[in-house]
């Protein structure tokens, strides 16, 4: 069985619209194989373009 691992860095609007992509080619084409998608940003979840400090 195959193993896959793919990195998304930076998980703005780019980065969850490529996330979005990867989970509909992995639903819709068949793949003998499990994947792992790490996702990669420096910044603190839900700080969005404003941040707090």
């Amino acid at each position: 069985m195959l193993h896959s691992t793919v990195a998304i860095l930076g998980v703005g609007p780019r980065g969850i619209s490529i996330l979005e992509r990867l989970l509909t080619l992995y639903c819709h084409y068949p793949f003998s194989g499990n994947i792992d998608i790490l996702l990669i940003d420096p910044n603190e979840m839900g700080t969005g373009v404003h941040s707090i400090h």
